[in-house]
């Protein structure tokens, strides 16, 4: 009987020790496949914040550019409004001071017109710009962080497919190195921005 009880207990000694080595098959397999979608998902938000500067910089810089285009406007028609008033004035010639007064009204009339739209509720490029100049830079820096968390999966990943024992697991199942992100050539160059209409 104690040869019995004896042939037992190594059958499940070797049961529990066959069970323990797949538990950790299926448990390393597992962890490289949670870290390689790590990887994956974050590579998907740095695409993600690409889409976004995509879509929103150009609508921005449109925004900027026409809101300039009208203030420039306004400006120059003040400006020739004020001119055509003083050479009038200095050659003593009333209609033509009148006519400059009502130019001047006629832009005055259309900075309240822009000023009552929604388009253009203010007539200040500077703001403007400022307001853009802000929401690219959180929009750079939006994509540094996410580069950055792609590079920190890439590296835990990375890290668990070199070690030892994970190497020869990964080998076994096919996991391979990831590479970091790395800037193209030419890439530490600021990008043009046109503002011109």
């Amino acid at each position: 009987m104690s040869a019995k009880l004896g042939g037992f207990v190594i059958a499940a000694i070797v049961i529990v020790f066959i069970l323990g080595i797949a538990l950790y098959f299926v448990a390393t397999y597992n962890g490289f496949v949670n870290l390689n979608e790590n990887v994956d998902t974050q590579w998907a938000k740095v695409e993600t914040v690409y889409q976004e500067r995509f879509d929103l910089i150009p609508r921005i810089v449109q925004s900027v550019t026409a809101q300039t285009q009208a203030e420039k406007e306004i400006l120059d028609g003040i400006a020739q409004a004020r001119k055509r008033y003083f050479d009038a004035r200095e050659q003593g010639d009333t209609d033509e001071q009148i006519g400059a007064s009502e130019q001047l009204d006629e832009v005055f009339l259309k900075v309240n017109a822009l000023s009552l739209t929604e388009n253009y509720p203010n007539v200040q490029f500077a703001q403007a710009f400022s307001e853009f100049r802000d929401i690219y830079s959180g929009q750079e820096n939006r994509i540094r962080v996410e580069r950055n968390r792609y590079n920190d999966a890439v590296r835990e990943y990375n890290i668990a497919v070199k070690s030892f024992p994970g190497n020869f697991f990964a080998g076994m199942f096919g996991f391979e190195s990831k590479k970091m992100f790395e800037s193209n050539e030419g890439a530490e160059n600021a990008p043009d921005l046109n503002f011109e209409t």
